[in-house]
């Protein structure tokens, strides 16, 4: 996503309330798939989860984003807990979002995206869950068969013609680092870089308890893998050298966050509607869409106050932040914002 803090820059100067409307709006649209990965917290088998469909209705979206006028938003990212390929209505969803936001994104596997090809023509970037580009890491990680894995070259195809074709989408990959695939970085890379893939967001699974396993790094070993990739002469976008700093850390992670800056630029909802500053931090609800449209919920003296809190009482040694904050998905986001605060005329942010 580029340098967060820099592309939010006239946020941070120009606007004395900064709530007046959200940046970014995180859309989480499905909570059911089609594969079971090994490394998911919802679908793996060896979670064995029973799932219960639920989807996030148009109707509830169109309610929500319904005083939002012209491209006000910087970023809407469509994505689920699921696989929102699935989901009935995506076309009209994307349809829908395309007049409020400057940049429109999905979060896929996408596995079933040659059989919506349309859905490219609305979309300026595209993440893709992939964790392996051989047939072998790929099929296992993701709990698939080959003809699935074909499926996948084929979307895969498609995206890349449709970049060449039109410049567009631009096209993420998101690797899952895990004890099975961290000796295969390089051979990654290096396929990313000859398909033409934009940038690579390298992840170190983030487990429950029945599949812990599969973050049983030797740390050792896997630092001095990641290093010897540092090296590598590849034109795509990456974030090694910030795994890097994990691996040296034994998994740790690298940020030492005392606050959360992220709920005045951001509102997650969720597939029951419900509307959070973050997917990963459940215990904090600002409302629902079914009641509510986006701006009210945002501009709300509740949001407010929760806004402060997360600055002012943001604590990773204590619940709820400890467990639903400790693999923050923001900690680089955070910490360019700090880092942004720090520089702007002495000022602080307004709180």
């Amino acid at each position: 996503m580029g340098n967060f803090a820099e592309r939010h820059r006239e946020i941070l100067l120009r606007y004395p309330e900064p709530w007046n409307f959200p940046p970014m709006v995180f859309l989480d649209i499905i909570n059911y798939c089609h594969i079971r990965c090994l490394f998911c917290w919802e679908h793996s088998p060896w979670v064995g989860k029973k799932i219960d469909p639920v989807i996030l209705e148009v109707s509830d979206i169109e309610r929500a984003f319904g005083k939002i006028e012209g491209e006000q938003l910087e970023y809407i990212g469509i994505s689920g807990d699921g696989e929102p390929l699935l989901h009935p209505d995506l076309l009209d969803i994307v349809k829908f979002l395309r007049g409020k936001t400057k940049r429109l994104s999905l979060t896929t596997n996408a596995i079933l995206l040659s059989e919506r090809p349309n859905l490219l023509n609305f979309l300026d970037s595209v993440s893709i869950n992939c964790a392996g580009l051989s047939p072998e890491i790929y099929t296992y990680l993701h709990g698939v068969n080959i003809s699935e894995w074909k499926r996948f070259l084929k979307s895969l195809k498609l995206i890349l013609t449709n970049k060449i074709r039109t410049g567009r989408p631009y096209i993420e990959l998101v690797y899952i680092l895990t004890k099975e695939n961290v000796h295969h970085i390089k051979d990654y890379l290096l396929t990313a870089e000859k398909l033409g893939i934009d940038e690579i967001e390298f992840k170190i699974v983030d487990t429950v308890e029945q599949t812990r396993a599969l973050q049983e790094f030797d740390f050792q070993k896997s630092e001095k893998i990641i290093r010897s990739c540092l090296s590598i002469p590849v034109k795509l976008k990456h974030n090694l050298e910030e795994v890097y700093s994990e691996f040296r850390l034994n998994g740790n992670s690298v940020y030492d966050l005392d606050a959360c800056y992220i709920p005045y630029f951001a509102l997650f909802i969720n597939y029951d509607s419900t509307v959070r500053f973050c997917c990963h931090n459940e215990s904090f609800v600002l409302g629902s869409i079914r009641n509510e449209d986006l701006l009210s919920i945002w501009r709300s003296s509740k949001a407010q106050d929760m806004r402060r809190m997360f600055v002012k009482e943001f604590d990773l040694s204590k619940p709820p932040w400890n467990e639903e904050c400790r693999y923050c998905f923001w900690a680089r986001e955070n910490r360019d914002i700090k880092d942004l605060l720090d520089r702007v005329d002495g000022k602080s942010y307004p709180l």
